[in-house]
């Protein structure tokens, strides 16, 4: 567990991983009962250590980095790796893809943050939401591409660690500044109070970017080296005992939540569901962010009492984000009734439990050591005396350092002294009171709700109601939060226009309130007042006094124009209960019963939650003006994918306007058997797409285009694109292709799909060259053991500790190159270089020049055998069996040549950790010369083609200090790559029916994902066809949209070896020659799998004078 010594929790994490690198960290339940991920403290360890690396290099340390994930270890990871790398994290809720999102817009403005971090499912809407205005980057990308750990900054208690935004949405948003000292201090102060032992198993749902969330179920697992057992909290809405379920199978020592958590599982948790619980481990039953009723702990200890849950698990808590988390508890429940008239005076004055006006308050117990709690008196400003109610103020380490970018509100707050007392201490706005040594939270001294464990300030939901209809005097209404035993319920207070009070349909327009504020803020009513004007209390201002206006109702002193009240109508008896429709009947209907079957079904559902009969609930009518919140929506959410039979995206769910469209757009679903894809939303400036088959040529189009496409592959593809759009349907021979020129499409294959996308029968032909299990050709567990086996080899540090040898292959070629005094082919010069690289690194010597001679010669042949039509017609077109028969023999050719090779083996190399060293000898060879040469190759014909360009790049080389990141040589190797990505080309079959772009995929097709189309895409790249190496200098690249070395899980290998070769042989020859272009080069591009020119340049070169 963490020790007092320790100033970052990622220290600890460290620690862990590497004492018990197999221990699970994290479990992942996506939808609250099967496993979808875990994470070993090793795993976790690694991913953070790569995503800091490339925070570190884009110098993000002390800089704000916003996180937009849904639940999962992606937040996690995310999160972690700011702390490792410095950086100040700022979690956030994922914003709403089509509606206006201002309070994440405040929060962007506020931290001024140069980068948002989020995860492959969610970059289509996030390119939405900020539509360019900020820069983001996709975790899974970031860890595909990743560089093994460095040297990281020693991280002090100091520093920032995060920012955590206050619950609700104001005007002006207020970071809560958290340390990393903060934070530490925090985690021992939640395993002191709470009794927690190393190896504690926690379960939870709390949403991550909320403070109990993120720091007291999150991270307190991580603190004590433990595991988190943890799903979504609309896993837990939609069915609260799945809460109980994960808590009963992993035996959890911890878990909690609010007061409100706890009320759902009595009300929804049926005796049939309680069978087979085992809740006798659970031993710390946290409930807090929201004031704790002991009415719903008592009724939930007794509900599920032969379940073995036991009363003294229950830990009451008190806290919030200025404390980081936890600022007091106690071991079980501990109640203390006060009179009403006394909390009127502020006076804490126990009374006996029968007084029908008393109050039973629950004990948040004592503060954590060396924490101190003190009430500061309302009248006289300093402490108060005892048994007086006041204001709740904390002195401790876990309170933070302030508001981030609000010095005079931080000093207010967390700035205060009390007369005698050294302490200094935070203002927390809370109502409480210190008896027989224990605190008790009795209220808010400022006007703030709390509802379901948020806060709420009560001028979003007037505002909003305000709005809603004509009838309310502007300014005129006040929302009260009133605390019942199960909770606290919303009630309005509206003043009517005077001249509406005659024709006023308060039903009508209390509904229209209702609907409102279940929009935004999404909170549901319980009761609308309405008054005449003049009736709400004010101050002398004019303000709304919420405070005076609470008192009047309460004590039953206003005058009601109408008082509307939500209520809960049962299902007359004519009508049917929904349980009669059920999921074989709706498949046993015909279409037309099966929809009114559907719709039937939810109208009764949604009649119950909405306080009507089904008979007079119109199934056009919009939802949102029913006034359902976020909690009821989830349960005809749950009936609607119980009847269908499949999961409906949450996000189109609650964008559908009415129980018709739900109902249409479901059945629809359901007969498609539609599969959830993320990346089918639109990026920023496309459009949404039907679900039919892609437009393409077609076959009357086909024969016709054939002369053009075998003499300019590429050129014919771009023509296509651009007269069919981004997803083109092609088919050669049987084979149905899919050419993909979007980078949203093509991660969806490469990287969010890429179970349903496998390398396939394209690759068929290679195995007998490569190996049915390589690196290229294999899939599969034995494909991921080649590739960890090659891993450590091909990684940054491998390569830099190469790189003498590198400097030396690429200088001997260069002087070869000058001594040859007549021109010379520019491209079958870099294939050479190139492939003794890869001889040199992979045997360690060059032998002699006869060797490499004929190596050279035979995988030259077989790189020009293949083109991309030819594969896909392989063993479907006339010729087929001669075709393979000379494929055949270039692979015995191809054995020939390396046999002598392979006897030379060193038992300390690469090969001898393979158990066939000669197909792992062919694909390194074959899948790495032609395609580096092909960088090398169009990296120069672009400087010499643009003067101004091979100037600056000269005078870096040039300069004594240059190395191979020297700026504008890498970002002219980057923009070469760019316009000419030397693998153009991605194919992968589909082993399922699915979706792209919107359009239907048939399974066995090939979707073509082009980095040469995405490259040239105008609506990703600016003046996509012109070489403007500053693309790459200062503003970060987003990895999708440049994959020169692929994308997701099988990005090249090579790819830290490939751009080192490319930079010294740019640097070395650059700085050491002079080049002449003889010839020009034919740029357009035959068919083949590497991006080649059709002629290629002919150069001289000769050696400058020093």
């Amino acid at each position: 567990m963490l020790s007092i010594d320790t100033e970052c929790l990622t220290d600890w994490l460290l620690t862990v991983a590497q004492r018990s690198p197999e221990q699970l960290a994290y479990t992942f339940l996506a939808e609250g009962q099967a496993v979808t991920t875990s994470l070993t403290y090793a795993e976790l360890a690694q991913r953070c250590d790569a995503l800091a690396g490339f925070l570190l290099e884009r110098g993000m340390a002390g800089r704000n980095v916003v996180l937009v994930f849904p639940p999962g270890p992606g937040f996690i990871v995310a999160f972690l790796g700011c702390l490792r790398a410095g950086a100040v994290a700022v979690p956030q809720p994922l914003p709403r893809a089509n509606r206006e999102n201002p309070a994440f817009d405040r929060v962007l403005q506020d931290t001024r943050t140069p980068l948002v971090l989020t995860c492959a499912s969610q970059a289509g809407r996030l390119s939405r939401v900020l539509d360019g205005q900020v820069h983001f980057e996709v975790l899974e990308d970031i860890l595909v591409d990743a560089r093994p750990g460095g040297d990281f900054p020693k991280t002090s208690a100091g520093v920032l660690a995060f920012l955590q935004y206050t619950s609700g949405s104001t005007g002006e948003p207020k970071g809560v500044m958290v340390s990393n000292g903060n934070l530490v201090h925090n985690q021992l102060a939640i395993q002191e109070s709470m009794g927690h032992r190393p190896g504690l198993t926690m379960v939870g749902w709390l949403p991550h970017f909320h403070d109990m969330g993120l720091v007291g179920n999150l991270l307190q697992p991580l603190a004590m080296g433990g595991h988190l057992v943890f799903m979504p909290p609309a896993a837990f809405a939609q069915a609260p005992g799945r809460w109980l379920e994960a808590i009963s199978k992993y035996r959890a020592d911890t878990s909690g939540g609010p007061n409100f958590a706890y009320e759902l599982c009595v009300e929804k948790i049926t005796e049939e569901q309680k069978k087979g619980l085992d809740l006798s481990h659970w031993s710390v039953a946290f409930v807090g962010a929201e004031p704790v009723h002991a009415s719903t702990l008592e009724r939930f200890t007794r509900a599920f009492a032969g379940c073995g849950f036991r009363p003294e698990a229950w830990f009451p808590c008190y806290g919030m984000a200025e404390t980081t988390l936890l600022a007091s508890g106690r071991h079980g429940l501990k109640t203390t009734s006060i009179g009403y008239q006394a909390l009127r005076a502020h006076r804490f004055q126990p009374c006996a439990d029968t007084e029908t006006t008393a109050r039973r308050a629950v004990s948040c117990g004592t503060p954590p050591a060396q924490g101190r709690i003190a009430i500061l008196s309302l009248e006289t400003e300093q402490a108060a005396a005892p048994g007086e109610i006041g204001e709740i103020l904390i002195s401790s380490g876990s309170v933070t350092r302030g508001y981030w970018q609000k010095p005079e509100l931080s000093a207010a707050r967390f700035q205060v002294s009390l007369e005698g007392d050294p302490a200094v201490y935070l203002r927390t706005g809370d109502l409480g009171a210190w008896h027989d040594q224990e605190l008790y939270v009795l209220g808010r001294l400022k006007e703030m709700l709390i509802l379901r464990g948020h806060n709420y300030y009560p001028g979003d939901i007037e505002n909003s109601a305000a709005a809603a209809h004509p009838s309310l005097e502007p300014g005129a209404v006040a929302a009260l939060g009133i605390a019942e035993e199960t909770g606290e319920r919303l009630v309005l207070l509206a003043e009517v226009k005077r001249t509406h009070l005659q024709d006023l349909d308060p039903a009508a327009v209390a509904q229209t309130l209702a609907a409102a504020v279940a929009e935004d803020p999404g909170l549901p009513v319980q009761e609308v007042v309405f008054l005449k004007p003049g009736n709400l209390a004010r101050t002398t201002s004019g303000k709304v006094q919420h405070a005076a206006c609470r008192d009047l109702y309460l004590e039953n002193r206003l005058d009601p124009v109408y008082h509307w009240i939500r209520q809960e109508t049962p299902p007359t008896v004519e009508e049917a209960p929904s349980e009669t429709v059920t999921r074989q009947s709706l498949l046993e209907a015909d279409a037309d019963l099966r929809r009114q079957l559907l719709i039937t079904a939810l109208r009764q559902c949604v009649a119950r939650l909405a306080g009507c009969s089904s008979a007079s609930l119109d199934p056009d009518q919009e939802l949102r003006s029913l006034g359902l919140d976020s909690m009821q929506l989830f349960e005809v959410k749950l009936l609607l994918d119980d009847l269908t039979g499949q999961e409906m995206d949450l996000d189109a769910f609650l964008d559908v306007r009415s129980l018709t469209e739900l109902a249409d757009r479901s059945l629809d679903e359901a007969k498609l058997a539609q599969p959830s894809e993320p990346f089918l939303g639109n990026l920023s400036g496309r459009m949404h797409r039907p679900a039919h088959f892609a437009p393409g040529p077609n076959d009357v189009e086909m024969p016709a285009e054939h002369t053009h496409m075998s003499y300019d592959f590429l050129g014919w593809l771009q023509e296509v694109v651009h007269k069919h759009g981004e997803v083109v349907r092609l088919k050669l021979g049987n084979q149905r292709l899919f050419v993909l020129s979007h980078p949203e499409d093509a991660a969806g294959v490469l990287i969010a799909k890429s179970d349903i996308w496998i390398r396939g029968r394209v690759w068929e032909p290679f195995q007998s060259a490569m190996g049915q299990h390589g690196i290229v050709t294999g899939e599969g567990p034995l494909w991921k053991e080649q590739r960890s086996l090659a891993q450590p080899e091909f990684s940054h540090a491998s390569v830099m500790a190469h790189r003498p040898q590198i400097a030396r292959v690429v200088s001997d070629n260069h002087r070869a190159w000058a001594e040859r005094g007549e021109p010379f082919d520019l491209l079958q010069s870099c294939k050479r270089l190139t492939l003794e690289v890869i001889l040199q690194r992979l045997f360690g010597h060059l032998a002699d020049s006869a060797m490499v001679d004929g190596l050279f010669a035979v995988v030259r042949d077989i790189d020009q055998f293949w083109n991309v039509p030819s594969v896909f017609l392989y063993g479907n077109s006339e010729g087929a069996l001669t075709q393979q028969q000379q494929w055949e023999e270039r692979v015995q050719q191809l054995d020939r040549q390396l046999a002598p090779w392979l006897s030379q083996i060193r038992p300390e190399g690469l090969l001898a950790r393979y158990s066939a060293p000669r197909d792992a000898a062919a694909t390194f060879l074959l899948a790495g010369f032609d395609t580096t040469a092909a960088g090398l190759y169009w990296t120069m014909d672009q400087l010499l083609a643009h003067p101004e360009a091979l100037a600056r790049v000269q005078q870096e080389v040039r300069d004594p200090d240059w190395s191979e990141r020297s700026p504008w040589l890498m970002a002219s190797i980057h923009e070469a790559m760019r316009l000419y990505p030397p693998v153009w080309f991605m194919g992968r079959e589909a082993i399922a029916d699915t979706h792209l772009g919107g359009y239907v995929v048939p399974a066995g097709s090939f979707a073509v994902t082009s980095p040469y189309l995405i490259h040239r895409n105008p609506r990703v790249w600016p003046q996509p066809h012109q070489f403007r190496p500053e693309r790459f200098i200062g503003t970060p690249v987003p990895a999708r949209n440049y994959m020169p070395f692929g994308l997701g899980v099988r990005m090249c290998i090579g790819k830290h070896l490939a751009l080192t070769e490319l930079a010294l042989a740019v640097g070395q020859l650059l700085r050491d020659y002079r080049l002449e272009v003889v010839e020009s080069g034919d740029r357009r591009h035959p068919s083949d799998f590497t991006l080649a020119p059709r002629r290629a340049l002919q150069i001289r070169l000769s050696r400058l004078e020093i």
